[in-house]
């Protein structure tokens, strides 16, 4: 059998296998019981069912939050993995994109033109506090 990714993959991943007792005692602990891993697909809701079909083990419901679809699955060594999809609406992607990048990160030229924040008044009150300056003042 070869190595590497099957034919038609536009993605792969290659992990190492454990060499010695400590590293195999680490083995799906490596995050300490938190999401270690991120597994971002474009359609949320196939990639599950084809994922509990496999027998993959789901420890939570699929939920929606402002960057998108979520849940959490365990892969077959015990590490806790968020299986990412889409925001629902293009709205929501947008609102996440301001939330992540505040208002200084947008040039005027890449700001997008009907802005969520224009569309929105309660975004304001969800963006992030503002960052001090080494000079004393605020971002």
């Amino acid at each position: 059998m070869g190595g590497g990714p099957p034919a038609r993959a536009q993605t792969g991943l290659l992990l190492a296998q454990a060499d010695g007792p400590d590293q195999r005692a680490a083995v799906g602990h490596q995050a300490a019981g938190r999401v270690g891993f991120f597994l971002r697909v474009d359609d949320f809701a196939a990639a599950c069912e084809k994922m509990i079909a496999a027998g993959v083990e789901f420890l939570t419901e699929p939920r929606t939050e402002p960057y998108g679809r979520v849940a959490v699955f365990r892969d077959i060594a015990g590490n806790r993995w968020d299986l990412l999809g889409p925001p629902p609406t293009p709205q929501a992607s947008l609102l996440w994109a301001e939330f992540l990048f505040p208002a200084e990160f947008w040039s005027d030229t890449a700001r997008p033109a009907n802005s969520a924040r224009k569309r929105q008044g309660t975004l304001a009150a969800a963006a992030p506090p503002a960052r001090p300056h080494a000079d004393g003042g605020t971002a």
